[in-house]
């Protein structure tokens, strides 16, 4: 057997060292380093996925931010450090000095909240319904930090009496102006008001002179840069197109608070000159002509060959012609002559003296058909 020579057992000997060398590298350290190489990997892929959470946190906040820097520099609304209740009473009641029949407010306390301290107020009263309504447009669009809530309307026509002070006036013995009934169309409301105080500082916009549309003209129109006016488009109509309270057809009609004539009370007795003579209830003559005023209407029409008259009235939304016709015994009076036309005071003497001479014409036409139905009587 041959001995092997040094050099192959060297050979051999190197070999054998790579092998294990190879094999302790592989099976022992490459693992462990393999392992934190896959660690390191992972912990760079989540840094990746929270930057990127980062910067979509960051485009959302810088889209937030810039709608709320439009609102803040849109806002127009004062909110005082401080209010009193002096104050809040003195402004409604500023507001509310026409149009309102009673105008009523309690105070019920303040009260606290996160953001603002308010003032919580209950009204109620009666008035017109454009003068409520403009009242609430400018509470809710005056620059003072104001708000309406819980309103409540409801329809009342209110009857008052006119002319009695005058009348009341006077001496017992002069003849004083009589007590005339009015009718007024209201709304009868309540409502919740609350007046905002004490936000956080730098919330109010009283740095700005802006004034929404509707205010008082001739007052300074100056803006502030920061603060632009808010368009009159996006606010409600300062007057009311129209009043829901007011009835189509009212549940009881206008008193007559101008003394007018009452057609449905007055007998028509004569037609004299185109004008129509009424006697009213208590005796009184009234002359009236095409156009002239009635209670509830007017004449629209004067026929002295039929003896009638006829008047358009409008009885709390319900139209009605009324016509007015002399009796038998009126027109016969006032044909044969027998009996005196009623002429109002103030006819004139010529139609005096021509209404006369009619009734004598007529009273000698009567005596001639009289005698020429004896005549031939007697034949």
């Amino acid at each position: 057997m041959q001995k092997p020579d040094l050099p192959t057992i060297i050979v051999g000997a190197l070999l054998a060292l790579v092998v294990a060398g190879g094999v302790y590298v592989t099976y022992m350290r490459q693992p462990a380093e393999l392992e934190r190489l896959e660690k390191a990997e992972k912990a760079a892929k989540m840094k990746q996925a929270e930057m990127q959470e980062l910067l979509t946190e960051y485009s959302q906040s810088q889209a937030q931010a810039r709608k709320v820097t439009r609102q803040w520099r849109s806002r127009y609304k004062v909110v005082p450090d401080s209010l009193t209740t002096p104050e809040v009473i003195g402004y409604l009641n500023d507001m509310t000095r026409s149009g309102f029949e009673t105008f009523d407010i309690s105070v019920r306390g303040v009260q606290k909240g996160d953001a603002y301290d308010h003032y919580a107020l209950r009204v109620t009263g009666r008035g017109y319904f454009s003068s409520l309504y403009q009242f609430i447009w400018q509470v809710e669009n005056s620059r003072k930090f104001y708000a309406v809530e819980d309103l409540n309307l409801s329809h009342i026509d209110l009857i008052t009496e006119v002319g009695s002070e005058r009348a009341n006036a006077r001496g017992p013995s002069e003849e004083g102006e009589k007590t005339r009934k009015k009718l007024q169309v209201m709304v009868s409301f309540n409502m919740s008001i609350n007046a905002y105080f004490g936000g956080p500082e730098g919330v109010d916009a009283s740095g700005s002179e802006w004034r929404p549309a509707g205010e008082e003209e001739g007052k300074s129109q100056a803006r502030s840069a920061s603060l632009p006016p808010v368009p009159s488009e996006v606010l409600a109509d300062a007057d009311p197109n129209i009043n829901p309270f007011f009835p189509v057809i009212m549940d009881q009609v206008p008193p007559n608070s101008r003394g007018l004539l009452d057609l449905d009370q007055s007998k028509l007795v004569s037609i004299v000159g185109g004008q129509a003579v009424f006697k009213g209830p208590d005796g009184d003559m009234r002359k009236l002509g095409v156009g002239d005023d009635v209670y509830l209407g007017q004449i629209t029409e004067i026929d002295p060959a039929r003896g009638r008259v006829q008047a358009v009235l409008n009885r709390g939304g319900i139209i009605d012609d009324v016509e007015k016709t002399l009796g038998i015994e009126d027109a016969y009076q006032g044909v044969t002559g027998t009996a005196p036309m009623a002429l109002p005071q103030g006819t004139s003497d010529s139609v005096a003296r021509g209404a006369q001479r009619t009734r004598r014409q007529q009273a000698q036409q009567q005596r001639a058909r009289q005698q020429q139905s004896g005549e031939g009587g007697g034949r």
